[in-house]
């Protein structure tokens, strides 16, 4: 089942939390000598917690104000003066902590077998059985929407060299119901570096697409274009790209995951986002987070920092970070980018003409049928298309959150076998990869792990 999260537990998160913004007392280790890039260097558990170094002192106090309003627990309307009220009526979590603890991903989860925490997004179809876009297990005043089970199916293989291997296939049901909806699960992202992401020019991006290969290396990613009222946009944020900005995601998870209505969702789960137009809060009936709490939280975020690269000077981290390129990995996870000029993005300053290293390119690419969507469509997307995740802080994922839990539903507990686990476009790095040599293997994953 899904895990719970009681409000001790988001009281002490929230406690531990605020203590990871820049100038807190946690231990961060001596920097490398390397390229000046918007990262800071921190391999304690609070790595993602940390403001961009450039930032103005201004930015880091909207942050620090930022943080509160993404550690605060919310309660249902009239559950007390001291709490914010809102929560619900359908919800997966009370507080943004929840899913992202210290702004990582979501899981494991304190059982005897961990599994990830996971929100579960539904098909079409469910609206039918009384289920809307997400699969609720919480609910205020009726009784949630449901509850799933997870098992695993094992598949075995080999390596060239003979080196065996096992992957895990997760497989899902919703108890309570005889009408099985179609489910697809998905980890909360880390949430390091997203201002940056924001940030990359449209141009940057759609330069990269190759929807036909024309240039026939087996790679056709392609832009995810949104459209509006106010015209298209392109799909950045989320596994697939299904939302253009920081503002509308944010606002699409506070009403999904808690039933909280903003000036970008006036209404709760399951119903209709606005139209992209010039909106104030006095048009809306008394959204649940204010307009001026929404602008902090979108602060906070923007100015996440991505960790900076550890030992990679190492003879061994070197070969593997040529084995990343050689075998293909690098023309999806594209190692370093450009953020556009200041008048060009919607963050402070400290986010423009930044060189990152995020290992995406933020289009969308087949991965094949192991990875498919349960033939759950979303408009003009495959259900094997999934945007390309950020690597950056992939391998500070064990010490801030304590698993990995890697791809978009945390099945593979191990870099080898996320890499095992990619077909279609990547088939061709995931063949190559079957072929190397046991140090080679280990080289590659010792990079990854420098990340």
């Amino acid at each position: 089942m899904i895990a719970r999260h009681s409000s001790i537990c988001c009281g002490f998160a929230a406690v531990l939390a605020l203590g990871a913004l820049a100038g807190s007392a946690d231990p961060i280790d001596s920097p490398p000598q390397g390229p000046s890039l918007p990262t800071v260097w921190d391999t304690s558990h609070n790595a993602f917690g940390r403001v961009l170094p450039n930032a103005k002192p201004t930015d880091a106090e909207r942050m620090h104000d930022g943080k509160r309003v993404f550690v605060r627990t919310w309660r249902p309307a009239g559950e007390g003066p001291a709490l914010v009220d809102g929560l619900g009526p359908l919800f997966n979590a009370e507080s943004c902590v929840s899913c992202h603890f210290k702004d990582g991903r979501g899981g494991p989860r304190a059982t005897p077998q961990p599994t990830p925490l996971l929100v579960f997004r539904l098909d079409p179809g469910a609206e039918a059985h009384g289920w809307g876009e997400q699969l609720q297990d919480r609910a205020v005043g009726q009784a949630p929407e449901g509850r799933i089970t997870i098992n695993q199916r094992m598949i075995l293989g080999q390596y060239a060299d003979g080196t065996g291997f096992q992957l895990r296939e997760p497989v899902y049901r919703v108890l309570g119901t005889k009408n099985q909806p179609r489910l697809s699960p998905r980890v909360p992202p880390t949430l390091v570096g997203i201002g940056l992401l924001e940030s990359i020019a449209e141009a940057t991006i759609t330069s990269w697409a190759d929807p036909e290969d024309r240039d026939g290396d087996g790679i056709s990613g392609r832009a995810r274009w949104l459209t509006s009222d106010t015209g298209r946009r392109l799909g950045r944020f989320g596994w697939k790209a299904s939302q253009p900005s920081l503002d509308r995601q944010v606002a699409a998870a506070l009403a999904e995951d808690m039933g909280i209505t903003s000036i970008h969702r006036p209404g709760a789960a399951g119903e209709t986002e606005i139209a992209e137009t010039e909106i104030t809060e006095t048009e809306i009936t008394e959204p649940e987070i204010t307009a001026a709490d929404f602008a902090l939280l979108i602060d906070y975020l923007r100015l996440l920092a991505p960790p900076a690269r550890r030992q990679g000077t190492e003879t061994t981290v070197v070969q593997g970070e040529r084995l990343f390129e050689s075998i293909g990995c690098a023309a999806c996870h594209r190692p370093r980018l450009i953020t556009a000029a200041a008048n060009k993005i919607a963050g402070p300053a400290a986010l423009a003409e930044q060189t990152i290293e995020p290992y995406t390119d933020l289009l969308l690419h087949d991965l094949g049928e192991g990875l498919a969507d349960d033939n759950i469509g979303e408009a003009g997307v495959e259900t094997g298309e999934w945007r390309t995740a950020p690597l950056w802080g992939l391998g500070l994922m064990q010490t801030v959150n304590g698993g990995l839990y890697l791809l978009h539903d945390g099945r593979a507990r191990s870099f080898e076998e996320a890499i095992l686990w990619h077909g279609g476009e990547a088939q061709s790095a995931r063949q190559h990869f079957l072929q190397l040599e046991e140090d080679e293997r280990t080289a590659l994953i010792a990079f990854l792990e420098t990340l």
